[in-house]
């Protein structure tokens, strides 16, 4: 070897990194991945991006640490560029996009942070673009709707947040590539092909341009917080191994029970009653719960005394699946309005493997419908039942991680004295956390007692 060749050759040997050349011409040049992986630990070399005539680094599965050297965009051969299952950290760099002939990128595995740079839409030869399992925040640039050309984009298990750009929907040649079939009967799913967005905080709608996906092996996009109803044309590009489960969506057809049954919605069907007695007055919530039991949770109760309303947080449920609510000793002659949402706490993949993804913060369904109720409705009976109903002292603490805690400054509770002045909070927020966990469960403990509903006295 002459020239730049052996200099080059040179610098592999200097910096550390063995390299099989053998007697290939100089358009060939790769490093070796079966030599490098499990043995190679410190930082990454800049001096690598002086290696001329290299079409492949394949640097995944050692123990690298520190920043990606920005230098690797002087490597303008380069054709693969493999970092993965390192612990890579800083953010990626944005002078990849001057490696216009790389076809595949593969980051993932490590602890990147920051934001997508919008550069890499710049690649537009790459196949394969994984950047999962990182910190990487903020939106997801709608930039990469220029990579037309790739065959499968994997952003899963991230901090991303905002709305799903309709951008997506022009990388159409997304396509499944099947795997080997290993002589099962089962259909096994395919290796590549694939838009996964999946395990991070993404909200808004489900854009329908990405209908046009329809060759993709599947769209995953489970674990957000996606709300709003499914277009339906979008439907059929989810196909058998995508997902849109854990999330707010509205809308599902039952032919898709498992993603219906797991999405944190508003409970329906909400009634009052108010019952009247000589000695006794209470009014009863009933309504249906949602299907989406699994994992922690609870429904929040809020009234008020006007149409326009000023609601108040009142109660809390002790899960999902209580379907009625009792209040004692309501005050006559006051119409009273309610409305109910409901709460479904973190979990992580790792506690909880069948989920099939990590739920990073707790979701919050919108309201349901808003009932009315005084003491002019119907009372369907006339017999006093017994009902115990947990008081207002209760404060839900579903979790100190990976949910929310709601704490009133202020709580309701039955007073001997008639004339008593009762003051509600009209100021109750639930504070989301970022870290979720599957063992979140309320930790307030139900006092049996009688509810005194807030406002009753003057």
């Amino acid at each position: 070897m002459l020239g730049s060749e052996q200099s080059s050759w040179r610098l592999l040997n200097s910096v550390g990194i063995a390299v099989t050349c053998l007697a290939l011409p100089k358009s060939a040049w790769h490093v070796h991945p079966e030599l490098l992986r499990k043995y190679l630990a410190g930082l990454i070399p800049s001096e690598l991006g002086e290696i001329a005539f290299l079409t492949h680094l394949d640097l995944s599965g050692n123990q690298l640490r520190g920043s990606i050297p920005a230098d690797l965009g002087y490597l303008t051969t380069l054709g693969l560029l493999d970092l993965s299952g390192n612990q890579l950290s800083g953010t990626i760099p944005a002078e990849l996009e001057k490696l216009t002939t790389l076809y595949y990128l593969n980051l993932g595995g490590n602890f990147l942070s920051g934001a997508i740079p919008p550069e890499l839409g710049n690649l537009t030869n790459l196949y394969i673009l994984s950047l999962r399992y990182n910190q990487l925040s903020g939106a997801i640039p709608r930039e990469l709707g220029n990579l037309t050309g790739l065959g499968d984009l994997n952003l899963s298990n991230n901090h991303l947040s905002g709305s799903i750009p309709p951008e997506l929907g022009n990388l159409a040649n997304i396509k499944a590539v099947p795997g080997p079939a290993h002589g099962t009967q089962f259909p096994k799913p395919p290796w590549f092909g694939y838009l996964d967005l999946s395990s991070n905080r993404l909200s808004g709608t489900i854009p329908a341009e990405l209908r046009r996906l329809t060759d993709a092996a599947g769209l995953v996009l489970n674990c957000n917080q996606l709300e709003g109803a499914v277009p339906l044309e979008v439907l059929p590009v989810i196909h058998v191994w995508g997902s849109l489960d854990h999330n707010r969506l509205t809308g599902l057809p039952t032919t898709y029970p498992y993603w219906y049954q797991t999405q944190t919605v508003p409970p329906t069907a909400l009634h009052a009653t108010f019952q009247d007695y000589v000695d006794d007055t209470r009014i009863t919530l009933t309504w249906t719960p949602i299907p989406y039991t699994d994992h922690s949770g609870f429904y929040e109760i809020s009234y008020a005394t006007a149409p326009e309303g000023l609601y108040t947080v009142y109660d809390w449920t002790m899960d999902k699946s209580t379907s009625s609510y009792t209040f004692y000793q309501p005050r006559r002659g006051v119409t009273y309005y309610f409305r109910l949402r409901t709460f479904s706490t973190g979990f992580d993949e790792s506690t909880d493997p069948l989920a099939g993804c990590s739920q990073q913060s707790a979701l919050v369904s919108d309201y349901s419908g808003v009932v009315s109720v005084n003491d002019e409705t119907p009372t369907p009976t006339s017999t006093a039942t017994t009902t115990e109903t947990p008081s207002n002292t209760i404060t839900p603490t579903p979790s100190a991680t990976g949910a929310l805690t709601v704490t009133p400054t202020s709580t309701a509770s039955e007073t001997a004295t008639a004339t008593s002045t009762l003051t509600p909070n009209p100021t109750v927020t639930p504070t989301v956390t970022a870290t979720p966990t599957r063992t979140s469960t309320p930790t307030g403990t139900p006092t049996p007692a009688r509810c005194w509903l807030p406002l009753i006295w003057r």
